[in-house]
């Protein structure tokens, strides 16, 4: 029999944020969450999406032991935004027992009819930042620890379960050195050139600072039109600020100015860092941070994670001059390939920068479901 446990404590949450980090020990493609980051994320006190979301979380027990998690989460921002009644499926882990992934989807899905919501959707998370997207396809391939694993079987339950498919993302992987790279080269010059453009080089989290707001903003207008995204507010800035600056090496953020002195597209990476979170099972404190330090100087994958463009100059080149500068410097790093995060499948104007560069396209897929109540 299987019974369903509200998270109450602290204790059952840091069970429930810790759960798949032991379900998934064994599997090599797995990179196990940031405990802390992920106490903070859900955290009643410490979380900004408690400011716009009522968020619950669930364990599932059999015989005593940990079989299974889910979390609920009532977006009110994106359903005012979007003009939806939906509920949003999070975290959603569980072994393959039919009986165990019913049990916990129902939990969510009976609260949906609780407060009248009309679709229940996911995984994903409190804003576009969160993790969101299951894995359908790809499970040969390591992910970043920004991003879900799960099991193949996964897409069986989910399919018994009355659930379709709503969106989809994909990732690709693109290498830093290029057949034609002189007549790259000579083309990011002449968009520089022609359009007056300007490349910022950020030399330092000091030099980086004047440029956060700008970031920000540029988030939250580029990728208004994506899938659940809601506008960032005051705390939310300030929380992903304090986990990006943790993560973030100055070599691999890039702004692009325009005449005017305006920034019209910019670009942050990060060393990939799947080793060390792997080794030290998602714990970094107090002794996996200086190899999390060593690695971010030694990797050789970059995790590209927020890129954007002004829309007004997507025609321009900008965007191709924006990839060209953050894979020129891994190139100067020692850093092979590069390799995207979820790009959603319908996003044209993100996924068709990667046809400027050799790769492979498409190497991990990620589904968000929906299901009517």
């Amino acid at each position: 029999m299987v019974e369903i446990r509200e998270v109450k404590t602290r204790s059952e949450l840091k069970t429930f944020v810790d759960f798949p980090n032991k379900m998934y020990r064994k599997v090599p493609q797995y990179v196990p969450v940031l405990i802390s980051d992920d106490m903070t994320n859900l955290d009643k006190v410490k979380s900004p999406a408690y400011e716009f979301c009522d968020m619950r979380f669930f364990l599932a027990y059999r015989d005593g032991k940990v079989v299974g998690r889910v979390g609920g989460i009532i977006n009110h921002a994106s359903n005012e935004k979007w003009e939806q009644q939906r509920i949003r499926l999070t975290r959603l882990d569980f072994i393959d027992d039919i009986e165990v992934s019913s049990a916990l989807i129902k939990t969510i899905e009976d609260w949906g009819r609780e407060q009248g919501l009309k679709e229940i959707v996911g995984p994903v998370g409190f804003c576009d930042q969160d993790k969101e997207g299951m894995l359908i396809e790809g499970f040969d391939e390591p992910g970043m620890f920004i991003t879900y694993y799960n099991f193949p079987y996964y897409l069986e339950h989910m399919e018994k379960l009355g659930y379709a498919k709503d969106v989809d993302w994909l990732e690709s992987r693109l290498y830093t050195k290029l057949k034609e790279e002189e007549k790259m080269a000579k083309l990011c010059e002449f968009i520089k050139r022609r359009y007056k453009l300007k490349v910022i080089n950020i030399r330092n989290k000091k030099h980086l600072k004047p440029y956060i707001k700008k970031l920000f903003d540029m988030v939250d207008r580029e990728y208004s039109k994506l899938y659940g995204s809601v506008p960032f507010t005051p705390r939310l800035i300030d929380h992903y600020l304090g986990q990006f600056l943790m993560l973030v090496d100055c070599r691999f953020v890039k702004f692009i100015e325009n005449e005017q002195g305006e920034v019209i597209a910019f670009g942050l990476a990060v060393a990939n860092l799947n080793k060390p979170v792997q080794r030290w099972n998602g714990r970094l404190f107090p002794f996996g941070w200086a190899d999390f330090l060593w690695t971010s100087q030694h990797a050789k994958i970059l995790d590209l994670y927020l890129i954007a463009v002004d829309s007004d100059h997507r025609n321009s080149g900008a965007s191709a001059l924006l990839i060209w500068e953050m894979l020129r410097v891994a190139r100067e790093a020692g850093i092979d390939v590069a390799e995207t995060g979820p790009n959603l499948e319908n996003n044209q104007e993100i996924r068709s920068l990667w046809n400027w560069f050799e790769g492979e396209k498409n190497i991990r897929r990620r589904r968000s479901w929906i299901k009517q109540l």
